[in-house]
């Protein structure tokens, strides 16, 4: 059985001109929209492709250079990778990052990068990646402040009352597999320290 197309007043087949309209609207239809949305998800697969093979570039000075545009862009969008653990050139060391607060009744409370166990780990991984960040003593400066004020915000919901924050790194030099112990013990630098605005 075949169908006739019914025609409204303005001559056009029934819904044709309620398409055009919606499209009109939401500037599908017009070029200029489609060639921008192109250009920009063009750019972003360029920008996105050339940030990663900066990344997976060999060390050299070119790459150093190189990431210091890139290291931001590739931190945004959670592309940041690091292979540091595996052979040949494990890591070296075993870092943390703690917060101290020492508070206004003499007390102190120390409170490590959040983390969990189980499922609930995959979920804060990105905490464990933004405290490996805090860790790096040159590159990770920028981060400090906000990070020691979100961690006063977290002590006062608590109900503390803190009136200075110190960040602190925690490493500990890794030996290689078979001696006894693993690792050295741990040692402690501070890396940021601040009067807490009241």
């Amino acid at each position: 059985m075949v169908s006739e197309e019914t025609t409204v007043r303005d001559g056009s087949p029934s819904g044709s001109a309620d398409r055009r309209r919606g499209d009109e609207r939401d500037g599908a239809a017009s070029p200029a929209g489609c060639g921008r949305r192109r250009v920009l998800v063009t750019v972003f697969l360029l920008v996105t492709l050339a940030a990663v093979f900066v990344q997976t570039m060999p060390a050299s000075v070119i790459k150093s250079g190189l990431m210091v545009p890139a290291r931001p862009y590739l931190n945004l969008t959670g592309l940041d990778q690091g292979w540091s653990i595996f052979s040949p050139d494990p890591r070296q060391q075993t870092v943390y990052v703690l917060a101290r607060l020492e508070r206004s009744d003499g007390s102190v409370a120390v409170r490590p990068i959040p983390g969990g166990t189980g499922l609930s780990a995959y979920r804060n991984y990105r905490w464990q990646k933004y405290g490996e960040s805090l860790s790096d003593p040159t590159g990770g400066r920028r981060l400090w402040r906000p990070y020691a004020a979100w961690v006063v915000d977290q002590d006062r919901l608590e109900g503390g009352d803190p009136v200075r924050v110190t960040l602190v790194r925690r490493a500990s030099d890794n030996l290689p597999p078979g001696r006894q112990p693993d690792a050295l013990p741990f040692v402690d630098q501070e890396l940021y320290t601040a009067p807490v605005a009241r």
